[in-house]
């Protein structure tokens, strides 16, 4: 296979119009609480020919296996001669716990439309880095866009570089990855409707949405500056706002931060955030009909600002504004090189619309990654800075039960990760970090390592789920046997699906409790209910935990929503 690799990977060539930056001028370091966590050893993903393999995608699935994918590379440390290739894998947590240094990875194919085809002087070749993802609501893996390069077969050098124009889908229970038939129908100024860096969102109704991204990406960026569905249980594409009607805040290099707001009655409840930092809404009755842009972040002095900035929903709790915040904020962590964004965390409230006033971390972080834990606190990762603000290997929890107060974690991982880092909440409570580079420059590459990262109530007495149901229904009622510390509460978490700093699929929901009642054996029975609606918990797989009275939570049951 004709390497093109080297040129899209190993520099900063064709990647740099999503990584542009400031050179950071200012130093911070962490100053708050601080609590005990822990990481694992670094563990270094090989192929079977000995290859290192770096995630850059990464989604959990129903059965609890992760599936990452990214680039295998010949060599480790990358030199110019390295060589690379695609490569997508399963692994589990239990295999990544016994490996050691090093655990082997069995590559799964990429169903791409064109192989190492010869055209004239170049090679062509798809790959799904670069690619939207989520999960439907059975649970498949679902992929839009990607890269589709040309490549000059003498030299290796990219000519030409566009997105993908189709979709594909993994099924967990065959482990087939395949092709959907067609290709997506929204297109820009391409006779093909290509997309790089395309964002998808899974709406109340079951059908995948899919946003922005770059139609061509070199040698002359252009954006595909509309937006269209995929319905996977008919297989039916619609273009949901042509070009022309999107608004232009909502483009960001590094995926537009796409939300379902949980108000089935509002008139606009789809919430995006582009690098400009200016939320706009739209309609899943009408996604053609937009909002005007809300304020921008705090501090934004530039509309490059949010570049490398990460956000998650704050939890969506059955007793609304109970710690200050409206359910459907969103939390938006870091930012661009050189701005004050880097080193602050801040909250818009789309029924407010307004901005919470700012939380400084103090840690200086360019693509950090933001996961919302069970407990209700959300969990700031990684992320790379140019000035040698080393407090980027060190966790940070931000509570909103608290006032949004900061606490850092004590222990520092193993090595740096920034841009292309995958971070994923495990069923068991924990923390899988991926793949990232060290810093932002042009000689970094993706790690082919992972850690997995224990947060501080993983040391304390938990809640045990003995029993719970496969399947919770909205609105409806349903029991689960508990052991352990009494359980007080219960939520559910959405199955992660991350690349680029951004989770297009966690979601934390807080389930009504009715009654938990002591057995003779020393267990409780809990009687919960199911969600509200679709708009508050979209249909799909998710992590069930309880928590007990100090909000510690339990190792979670996957369940589906439906």
């Amino acid at each position: 296979m004709v390497n093109i690799f080297r040129g899209r990977y190993g520099s900063r060539a064709l990647v740099g119009v999503l990584c542009l930056g400031f050179l950071g001028l200012l130093t911070g370091s962490s100053a708050g609480a601080v609590t005990t966590d822990s990481w694992s050893t670094s563990v270094t993903l090989r192929t079977p020919d000995g290859w290192y393999a770096s995630p850059i995608h990464g989604s959990l699935l129903p059965d609890g296996r992760i599936f990452l994918w990214g680039v295998a590379r010949s060599a480790w440390p990358v030199t110019a001669g390295t060589t690379g290739r695609r490569t997508g894998f399963m692994v589990t947590a239990s295999a990544i716990d016994g490996a050691g240094a090093n655990l082997t990875v069995q590559p799964t194919a990429e169903p791409v439309e064109i192989d190492s085809s010869v055209q004239g002087s170049n090679i062509v070749q798809d790959d799904f880095v670069c690619a939207g993802q989520n999960l439907t609501a059975d649970g498949k893996l679902f992929t839009a866009g990607g890269t589709r390069a040309w490549v000059d077969s003498a030299t290796g050098a990219a000519q030409t570089v566009i997105g993908l124009h189709y979709e594909s889908s993994l099924d967990p229970t065959t482990n087939t990855w395949s092709r959907l038939p067609g290709a997506m129908v929204a297109m820009s100024t391409l006779s093909v409707a290509a997309r790089w860096y395309p964002t998808v969102t899974r709406l109340p109704d079951g059908r995948m949405l899919i946003t922005s991204g770059f139609e061509r990406v070199s040698p002359s960026p252009s954006v595909n500056l509309s937006t269209e569905t995929y319905d996977p249980a008919t297989g039916i594409r619609t273009v949901a706002s042509p070009l022309g009607t999107v608004p232009t805040a909502i483009l960001n290099r590094d995926y537009t931060h796409a939300f379902v707001l949980p108000y089935a009655s509002a008139p606009k409840d789809v919430l995006m955030i582009g690098e400009s930092g200016q939320p706009v809404m739209t309609s899943t009755r009408n996604l053609s009909s937009w909002s005007s842009p809300s304020p921008a972040r705090p501090g934004t002095m530039s509309p490059h600002d949010g570049v490398g900035q990460s956000t998650a929903m704050l939890p969506i709790r059955v007793i609304n504004r109970e710690f200050g915040y409206g359910n459907g904020s969103i939390l938006v962590a870091g930012g661009a090189h050189g701005s004050m964004l880097m080193s602050q965390a801040d909250v818009f409230d789309p029924t407010l619309n307004t901005w919470r006033t700012s939380t400084q971390t103090s840690v200086m972080r360019h693509h950090p990654a933001t996961v919302a834990l069970p407990d209700g606190r959300m969990l700031i990762l990684a992320g790379h800075n140019m000035v040698g603000d080393l407090g980027v290997l060190h966790a940070q929890y931000i509570d909103p039960y608290k006032g949004f107060s900061v606490t850092d974690g004590s222990a520092a991982m193993a090595e740096m990760r920034g841009y292309h880092t995958v971070a994923l909440l495990l069923p068991d409570g924990r923390v899988l970090l991926a793949g990232g580079r060290d810093a932002d420059t042009s000689t970094s590459s993706e790690k082919p390592s992972l850690q997995i990262y224990s947060p501080d109530y993983m040391g304390k007495p938990r809640p045990s789920i003995n029993s719970a149901p496969t399947a919770v229904g909205y609105r409806g009622l349903f029991a689960m046997n508990v052991s352990g510390p009494k359980p007080k509460e219960a939520v559910l978490v959405g199955l992660g699906s991350m690349t680029h700093s951004f989770d297009m699929n966690q979601r934390v929901v807080q389930l009504p409790v009715g009654s938990v009642a002591a057995n003779a054996n020393g267990s409780y029975t809990v009687i919960a209910g199911g969600p509200q609606d679709s708009y508050t918990a979209p249909p799909g797989y998710y992590m069930l935990f309880v928590l007990d009275d100090n909000r510690v939570p339990s190792l979670s049951k996957i369940v589906r929503v439906t």
